[in-house]
């Protein structure tokens, strides 16, 4: 019985993601016209995912830009050939899609640390993410001087884009098994203004309509500004700007704003000021505010508070009703997974972890006991929102530890200082040079565990 049903589950989870295929190859070929090629030069999502342009042809309102398309250090610029990336959600799909709009001063776009791995953390959650790659240099940057002589000035183009993509969305709703109820924003720094600019624009026609999916609404049904920028008019001031505040209406979606106090690219005031004219209006709005944490740290874990946000995120999914409230969230359990059938003596605690791989260094938490059957543990990436991913064949030869972290094909192997007190190591992984790693021990279990 336990075997037919998880038969069953494994059809329908190979059935869905057919079914969202063949809607990203119909979107591709059909509404907005061919795929976009890697070419030199052009930003191209990884092996795999299928790039599509928004505009079946020259975009509205195009602005002049100071040369081709280019990609540096994870970004890009240049962008004259908006487009969309569409990545389907691992496991379950809630039915949630969010369009993912990264930042960059609209100068250039942030797209691996504000982008790709955004999408990695959505669509580990089930949610499909669209990731837009949309036009710049752009208003309120203007690339001949270098500089924005009108910071608080209505991002036309950008903005455009961003309302074709959430109209895009709509349209293809059921090929992407998606709730075309459940569309929402992220966007970061200057996406975080576009955030506040969709969200309060949808009812406003700044482009001529150029087919069908421009009959559906543009409005977001939630939207996430992490550290936005162009919202308060001066340093110290929580006046807002005019342009987002004369179009918030009780209509404007509801909103989550994160920003951190040294953050000294955009400052507190932007969320601050946004967070006021929202609750004037009656939006339902959650502002949360550190001292420390700084600009531009999108998903990459640091030793601060802030790193936790992406969970403070999913919280907030569920109490406003767009991740099912009965779901829970993913906590660790007590004693984690079984990781080795014998007791191994001198590890027992939590090891706070320290790692490095290609989005930079991250925090991992190590919880590990034993009893007189074996030795349990698990570990967390608060930075990931991943909690209680088993441990398997953990072993320690004398000073030597080693254990395999099997949901992301890791081993590690380290050596226990002379004190007990740290693990220091290096971890591989398929395709992946060794890399170092360093635990050390927080809290050792109490002498009754």
């Amino acid at each position: 019985m336990v075997e037919c049903e998880g038969r069953r589950r494994f059809l329908r989870v190979e059935l869905s993601l057919v079914l969202v295929l063949a809607g990203f190859l119909t979107l591709a070929m059909v509404c907005t016209g061919p795929a976009v090629r890697a070419e030199p030069g052009i930003w191209g999502p990884s092996a795999g995912q299928m790039q599509v342009p928004i505009w079946p042809g020259v975009p509205p309102d195009q602005p002049s830009v100071p040369g081709p398309e280019t990609v540096k250090q994870g970004g890009v610029t240049n962008v004259t050939r908006p487009t969309m990336t569409v990545y389907g959600p691992s496991g379950e799909n809630t039915g949630v899609s969010v369009v993912v709009i990264p930042g960059g001063g609209f100068q250039g776009l942030a797209m691996d640390l504000e982008g790709t791995e955004i999408c990695d953390w959505l669509t580990s959650r089930g949610v499909t993410c669209v990731l837009l790659k949309y036009r710049v240099p752009s208003i309120p940057y203007v690339w001949q001087c270098d500089c924005r002589p009108h910071p608080y000035a209505l991002s036309t183009p950008s903005l455009e884009d961003v309302q074709r993509t959430l109209r895009l969305v709509r349209a293809h709703a059921a090929q992407w098994r998606i709730d075309p109820h459940k569309v929402g924003v992220i966007g970061f720094s200057a996406g975080g203004f576009l955030v506040a600019e969709s969200s309060t624009y949808f009812n406003t026609s700044i482009y001529a309509p150029v087919d069908a999916a421009d009959q559906l609404s543009s409005r977001p049904d939630f939207a996430i500004a992490v550290y936005p920028g162009h919202l308060s008019l001066a340093k110290d001031s929580t006046a807002l700007n005019p342009v987002i505040e004369s179009h918030i209406t009780p209509q404007t979606p509801p909103t989550f704003l994160l920003q951190n106090e040294d953050d000294h690219v955009d400052q507190i005031e932007d969320a601050l000021s946004y967070y006021m004219g929202l609750k004037k209006a009656g939006v339902p709005v959650e502002l949360h505010a550190y001292a420390q944490g700084g600009h531009a740290f999108g998903l990459r874990a640091t030793n601060l508070p802030v790193s936790g946000w992406p969970q403070l995120v999913e919280t907030w999914l569920h109490t406003i009703g767009v991740l099912d409230p009965e779901v829970p969230r993913p906590v660790r359990s007590a004693g984690g997974a079984r990781a080795s059938s014998v007791p191994i003596p001198g590890l027992d605690g939590t090891w706070e972890g320290r790692v490095q791989d290609l989005s930079g260094e991250r925090r991992l938490v190590l919880h590990i006991s034993t009893d007189t059957t074996g030795t349990s543990a698990s570990l967390d990436s608060p930075g990931r929102g991943a909690f209680g991913l088993p441990i398997e064949g953990l072993r320690r030869d004398g000073q030597d530890v080693e254990f395999t972290l099997p949901a992301v094909g890791t081993r590690y192997s380290g050596r226990l200082s002379a004190d007990g007190l740290t693990i220091k190591g290096v971890w591989v992984g398929e395709g992946v040079q060794p890399t170092p790693f360093t635990f050390a021990q927080t809290s050792p279990a109490r002498p009754d565990s």
